[in-house]
């Protein structure tokens, strides 16, 4: 019999296997406990795809804190505003990013900084000057290196609280109670389901996922963890760049693929013979989400890689509310599928009384299935 390769996550040419990560998220929840985190607080995290974002998503979460992912993207005025909205205790930060939110850190919130390391400094051209950690701060590495490892039992971890809608005014963050054993198993079986992994489950050793997006949004951030929890092996694309990551699935023989429409457009906006170098066959199931995605190009990407195009459409509220696969949408293209099983999805009009199929109205759905949320600090 041969033995199985303990599942890793590749972030450019860096590997670490998942016992490395769960090792040094356990020093991290220990230091997030002397810094006084403690349960239903908040840890912030201003960091690319990298493995400080792991490792801390995983160390507050034994620490029994929720996770903020700030999008990086963000002014200054728009990170104080999620920091000082989700009260953070904590904020793990890139050195050069720290430096764009001068003055936006709130009193009380402890700054641990991380230095981009040669994959990061590359690929968004980060001088030296800005990467370092700024004189007084701790530094991540040796801040680790210093703390013992969080004991057991461990919290259960109540996961990401993603800041979300920002586009109409400031976002709200979705705090969700931490998930019971049946919520967690429920939200695996969704994933499952939409992931094309139900007949993966007993060997997701053999799966690896590529999620080429920013995990501070919440899709690639929701899979990211899952997958983890799982047991599957992950790429994680610092930056998205459409040969890079056809060079990335074809090296290692990429299974699965978490992607968004713009994507679908860059890979499809290549030279022909460059997308014929790389070899696509290992790829059995691509999902995309976060807007809607055009016939053409989705016609375009099956008619390339074959039926393996499929996608979900939801919210970071409810999560996964339909699902379509490549021969669904073949057979009515536009479509979005039909209903995630367990999830009601309903149309009603302004006064919330129930319209009939064909009706033009506002999109209401649920999952009982899932641990209940709130608005963070914003009830009305």
């Amino acid at each position: 019999m041969t033995a199985t390769a303990p599942p890793w996550v590749r972030i450019g040419d860096d590997l670490r296997t998942h016992a490395d990560l769960q090792a040094r998220a356990m020093r991290a929840a220990s230091g997030f406990e002397q810094l006084g985190v403690r349960p239903g607080d908040v840890v912030a995290a201003l960091l690319r795809n990298d493995f400080p974002l792991i490792e801390a998503s995983i160390g507050a979460g034994m620490a029994g804190a929720y996770v903020v992912p700030v999008n990086w993207h963000n002014t200054a005025d728009e990170a104080r505003h999620v920091l000082e909205d989700s009260g953070a205790k904590v904020l793990v930060a890139h050195a050069d990013l720290l430096r764009g939110i001068a003055g936006a850190v709130p009193p009380g919130c402890t700054v641990v900084a991380v230095e981009p390391p040669a994959t990061l400094r590359e690929a968004y051209r980060i001088g030296d000057a800005v990467a370092a950690v700024p004189a007084g701060t701790p530094e991540w590495e040796a801040w680790l290196d210093n703390l013992p490892p969080k004991p057991l039992p461990h919290a259960t971890p109540p996961g990401s609280m993603i800041y979300t809608s920002g586009t109409t005014g400031r976002p709200k963050g979705v705090r969700r109670q931490p998930p019971t054993a049946v919520q967690a198993a429920d939200s695996q079986a969704v994933m499952r389901h939409i992931g094309g992994l139900e007949d993966w489950a007993q060997r997701m050793h053999a799966v690896t996922l590529l999620i080429p997006g920013p995990a501070y949004h919440s899709s690639p951030n929701g899979w990211l963890f899952e997958m983890v929890r799982m047991g599957a092996n992950l790429c994680l694309e610092p930056p998205f760049n459409p040969e890079a990551m056809l060079a990335r699935i074809a090296r290692h023989r990429v299974t699965h693929v978490l992607a968004v429409p713009t994507m679908f457009v860059r890979l499809l906006a290549l030279d022909p013979a460059v997308r014929a170098r790389y070899d696509l066959s290992s790829v059995v199931h691509v999902t995309h989400v976060g807007a809607p995605c055009p016939p053409h190009v989705k016609r375009a990407m099956i008619d390339w890689w074959g039926p393996v195009i499929s996608e979900h459409y939801g919210s970071t509220e409810v999560g996964a509310v339909t699902h379509c696969t490549a021969r669904q949408w073949l057979d009515h293209p536009g479509t979005v599928g039909r209903v995630v099983p367990g999830t009601t999805v309903v149309v009603m009009d302004e006064a919330g009384r129930l319209l009939p199929p064909g009706t033009s109205g506002e999109v209401v759905c649920g999952r009982p299935g899932t641990a209940p949320f709130s608005y963070h600090g914003d009830d009305a």
